[in-house]
């Protein structure tokens, strides 16, 4: 674009990412982190690389994601295997949401399922707790 990269850099603080993308949310004593705008099984991963700490537990509740096709059912496993290494509980909701969960508690990890969506946000409701961060 023509630009020098100390013009980059002192323009960096100006960025914002796109509603949805990574958008911190204070709420509860928690710190939520919504990465919901159409997330794949990369943007998951790497949000769940990226959650900062506050002292306490991190936890994901997450959607099925679509589009994965004859892949979906691995994929959805493999990303629950590699939350293992980045949040202390999962919670999930949907058919492949529960694959994620099943390779999830596989470590002996808390991890739950939910058939639909108003049970899902109830438990999100019911197990946040202060200084937890929440990967939505």
């Amino acid at each position: 674009m023509g630009l020098y990269d100390r013009e980059i850099f002192e323009r960096l603080p100006f960025l914002k990412a796109p509603s949805m993308r990574f958008e911190k949310i204070k709420k509860m004593g928690a710190l939520w982190v919504n990465d919901a705008y159409n997330s794949s099984i990369v943007s998951v991963e790497y949000a769940l690389k990226s959650l900062p700490s506050l002292g306490g537990r991190k936890l994901a509740f997450l959607g099925p994601m679509a589009e994965l096709g004859s892949f979906s059912k691995k994929l959805h496993e493999e990303l629950g295997e590699k939350a293992v290494d980045h949040v202390d509980v999962l919670f999930s909701f949907g058919k492949e949401g529960k694959w994620l969960v099943n390779s999830f508690v596989k470590s002996g990890k808390k991890g739950r399922h939910f058939s639909t969506k108003e049970a899902f946000y109830d438990a999100a409701m019911n197990e946040v707790k202060k200084n937890d961060v929440v990967l939505v």
